[in-house]
C-alpha cells in the first residue's frame, strides 16, 4: 500500500509542476529539448490542471486531470475501497457415506468427548470471515470523439493495485473444533500409519488397546469439512511421495515413507470426489480472492459544468474492469504427500473454477464471484480546474 502511494505522488506531482504555465526545466535539459517542451503546451498539451474526488463502487479516490491533446485527456489518481465485510459458514463431517442418523451420532460423541476431557465448548460449525478491499493506482485517457460536443468522452486506460482483494479466515469461536479436529485426525492418521499412540510421557500405558483404539479410528474416519466436488480430474504439478508408512487394517505395511505416491501428471482427485477442508497447522482456515493486479478499463461518460466558467464539473463515467476473468477463490484441502525434499504438499484448490455444487452460505459467495468475469464500475466524478 504504502509503495502505491508513493507511485502515485511520484507521478501526479510533475504534472501539478508542469501545469503552472510553462514548464519549469532544469538548466541540463537541452536547448531544443525545452523548445520542444513549450511547443507541446502551446499545441494544447498540459495548459491546465484539474483535480477531482471521485466515488464509485471500486472504492473512493481523486485523481489528476490535464489535457494530452486538443481531443484527449490524461487522468492519473487513485481509488480505495474500504473493508466491506462477508461471512460463510461450513459444517464438519467425520467420515463419508454414513446415514445421517449415524453421522449425528457418531459428532455428537466426538463434540461430547471435547467437551469433557478438553474442557471446550466445540461447536460443529467453522465460520469464516473476509473483508473485500481494493486499493488501486489508475492512468485513464479521456478521448472526445465529437470536438463540438465535449461533454461526452470515451475513456482507455489501466488500473493497478492488489491482487488478493478478499482475505478470508476462520473465527475466533470457531477455534476450538479447528483444534479439534487436528487432535483427532492426528490419532487417525498414526491409525492409518500403523503407528501407536505413545501416551508413556503422561504415565499412561495403553499398550494392549493400541490395536482396538486403530481399529475404531478406521472405522470412524477422518473428521473434514466437505465443500462440494471436484469439477474435473486433478493432477499432480510434480512428483508426491508418501510422508508416513501406511499399514492395511491387519497392520501389514503397505506403502513406506518417501515411496512414490503420484507422479507428475497423475491423477490425485477423479472428477465428482469430494473436496476435503482441514484445519492448518495453526488451527485455522484460510479462503482467498484473488483477481489479477493489473486491470485494463474501458468506458464512457459524459461532464456537466457546474458554474458559467466551466471550472466546475460533475461526471459520471460507467465501464468495466478486466480483471483476468472471475476472481479466483482458493483454499488449501488436506495434505497429499511430501516433495522429493520431504516439504509436505498441502493442494490449494480454485472453488470457483476446480470445485461444483458448493452448498451453503460459500456456496453463495462463489456463484456471486462466478457471475463477476469482469468488474462493472460507475464513478461519480466531481472537478475543479486548479489553474
Amino acid at each position: 500500500m504504502k509503495k502505491t502511494l508513493l507511485i502515485l505522488i511520484g507521478i501526479t506531482m510533475p504534472l501539478l509542476c508542469w501545469s503552472q504555465g510553462k514548464a519549469v526545466l532544469p538548466n541540463w535539459v537541452p536547448a531544443k529539448s525545452k523548445e520542444t517542451i513549450h511547443r507541446m503546451q502551446d499545441n494544447g498539451m498540459m495548459t491546465h490542471l484539474d483535480m477531482a474526488i471521485t466515488l464509485s463502487n471500486v472504492g473512493i479516490g481523486f485523481d489528476f486531470a490535464t489535457p494530452m491533446t486538443r481531443w484527449a485527456q490524461l487522468r492519473m489518481g487513485g481509488s480505495f475501497r474500504p473493508n466491506t465485510n462477508y461471512s460463510c459458514t461450513l459444517q464438519t463431517e467425520i467420515s463419508e457415506g454414513l446415514s445421517k442418523e449415524e453421522q449425528e451420532r457418531r459428532m455428537n460423541k466426538l463434540t461430547s468427548l471435547a467437551g469433557t476431557y478438553l474442557h471446550t465448548n466445540a461447536s460443529r460449525e467453522v465460520e469464516v470471515t473476509g473483508g473485500l478491499e481494493m486499493l488501486n493506482f489508475k492512468m485513464l485517457l479521456d478521448i472526445y470523439p465529437i470536438q463540438e460536443h465535449r461533454n461526452l468522452h470515451l475513456t482507455v486506460g489501466f488500473y493497478w493495485g492488489n491482487s488478493r482483494i478478499v482475505e478470508g479466515k476462520s473465527t475466533a469461536r470457531s477455534g476450538n473444533i479447528l483444534t479439534a479436529m487436528n487432535m483427532y485426525d492426528a490419532l487417525y492418521d498414526r491409525a492409518i500409519a500403523g503407528e501407536d499412540m505413545d501416551l508413556s510421557v503422561a504415565g499412561i500405558n495403553m499398550a494392549r488397546e493400541q490395536a482396538t483404539m486403530r481399529k475404531k479410528l478406521r472405522d470412524w474416519g477422518a473428521l473434514t469439512i466437505p465443500v462440494g466436488t471436484y469439477s474435473h480430474d486433478i493432477a499432480a504439478a510434480s512428483n508426491v511421495y508418501y510422508t508416513r508408512d501406511m499399514t492395511d487394517e491387519n497392520g501389514n505395511v503397505t506403502h513406506r515413507a518417501g515411496e512414490l505416491r503420484y507422479a507428475e501428471g497423475d491423477v490425485m482427485h477423479k472428477a465428482g470426489e469430494t473436496v476435503r477442508l482441514r484445519p492448518n497447522d495453526r488451527d485455522m482456515i484460510l479462503i482467498d480472492a484473488k483477481v489479477s493486479s493489473f486491470k485494463p478499463y474501458i468506458g464512457m461518460g459524459y461532464s456537466l459544468p457546474l458554474r458559467k466558467d466551466g471550472k466546475l464539473k460533475l461526471s459520471v463515467d460507467a465501464g468495466v474492469l478486466l480483471w483476468g476473468g472471475h476472481p479466483e477463490i482458493t483454499t488449501v484441502v488436506e495434505s497429499e504427500g511430501s516433495d522429493a525434499s520431504g516439504n509436505v504438499i498441502h493442494n490449494g484448490i480454485d472453488l470457483t473454477r476446480d470445485v461444483d455444487n458448493i452448498g451453503g452460505s460459500l456456496g453463495e459467495l462463489v456463484d456471486k464471484a462466478k457471475r463477476y468475469g469482469v468488474m462493472p464500475e460507475v464513478t461519480l466524478r466531481l472537478s475543479q480546474r486548479l489553474w
